[in-house]
């Protein structure tokens, strides 16, 4: 509207301008002639000063118009265009948040609001919590806080999570879960399934804080393996980089690790391991930590390396120096630790199942008289 108005009045302006080359060379002492070259003067100045007028009124328009935009698409961006560091940071704020009762999904559509003004999100992110500063913070903040979960669980996620879940299960003759088998493309994840991401910027507050990361999610995972329960717990990755499927027992047995792990098995660990040298010690603090706490063996709770046949003992200190590659980033330490997960895995099901350790023999009853 502002652009016609505009266009009429230059039109109007143009047809009622009468030129003026006579006026300049005009000598007459006539009082009429000389009042009304002033009025025609004075009306162009006023027909040009309500063009500009118009003109101006055109661009402002056009700059509120750009600005009201801006506004309405930052209102309505997701959660993710925040940034990934602030988005991960602001999912882990959110489920430590929640009283355990609650779905993730209500915290994200506070979120992602389409009401709510682009100002919600700057304070939003003012309010988020600090990364782990060292290692003993942030097994706490995987203990206690899931540090990594993702409340995303879009599509975008529980397609490529499926697909690498298929794979692994067709990789090791077992079944896929029936809530992950039915799954179709576009839905998203289902219930009881959860999904681990990296966390940028982590490693610039906490040293070899991805390491770490990685680290309890191998011990959790021979945890899994050493239970049968092995598709509780599959990595994957996407565009957005390696992540990990995970069900609520993985969840818990993760938590587990977290907390029972101590930053000098960490360290020792990061030490590079001799393949022929077993330190059988070391070997059985990793799986104690790792939630191993019964002899897979003998079922008694304490673990006796003697009565192991050596095949078994061998996968797991080849899966203790694969995770020791891996976890230093050593060349080619991920494709050793899931063939020594796959071998330990068939090794574990060949197994004869252990009963739990008996409690101690009561006293033999006295013989009839």
């Amino acid at each position: 509207r502002a652009a016609t108005d505009a266009l009429r009045a230059i039109e109007t302006a143009a047809d009622e301008i009468v030129p003026d080359s006579g006026d300049e060379t005009d000598d007459t002492d006539n009082e009429q002639e000389a009042a009304a070259r002033r009025r025609r003067r004075e009306a162009r100045a006023s027909r040009r000063e309500l063009i500009e007028n118009k003109l101006s009124d055109v661009v402002r328009f056009d700059d509120d118009e750009r600005e009201r935009r801006r506004q309405s698409s930052e209102a309505q961006r997701p959660l993710d265009s925040i940034g990934p560091l602030q988005s991960t940071m602001a999912e882990s704020a959110g489920r430590a948040g929640e009283s355990g009762e609650g779905s993730g999904d209500e915290s994200n559509d506070d979120l992602l609001n389409d009401e709510a003004p682009a100002s919600a999100d700057a304070a939003a992110a003012s309010a988020l919590p600090e990364l782990p500063a060292n290692r003993a913070e942030l097994l706490a903040a995987i203990a206690t806080g899931d540090f990594g979960l993702t409340m995303d669980r879009s599509s975008t996620l529980a397609t490529p999570a499926r697909r690498a879940l298929k794979r692994a299960a067709q990789a090791r003759g077992l079944a896929v879960p029936t809530a992950m088998e039915q799954h179709r493309r576009g839905q998203d994840l289902p219930d009881g399934w959860h999904v681990i991401k990296s966390v940028p910027g982590l490693d610039d507050v906490c040293i070899d804080g991805a390491k770490t990361i990685k680290l309890v999610s191998m011990l959790t995972r021979t945890r899994l393996t050493a239970s049968g329960t092995l598709l509780h717990s599959v990595p994957f990755s996407t565009n957005a980089g390696s992540m990990e499927l995970m069900t609520d027992t993985a969840l818990i047995a993760r938590r587990h690790v977290a907390s029972n792990l101590t930053p000098e098995t960490i360290s020792s660990l990061r030490r590079k391991i001799p393949r022929d040298h077993h330190d059988w010690a070391l070997l059985q603090q990793c799986l104690h930590e790792a939630g191993i706490e019964v002899c897979p063996c003998s079922g008694c709770p304490v673990f006796d390396l003697q009565r192991w046949p050596s095949n078994v003992k061998q996968a797991f200190w080849e899966a203790l120096v694969a995770m020791s590659d891996a976890s230093h980033g050593r060349q080619g330490g991920g494709g050793s630790f899931e063939n020594a997960m796959a071998k330990l895995s068939s090794l574990v099901q060949s197994l004869p199942s252990q009963p739990p350790a008996s409690p101690p023999a009561s006293p033999p009853a006295s013989p009839p008289a």
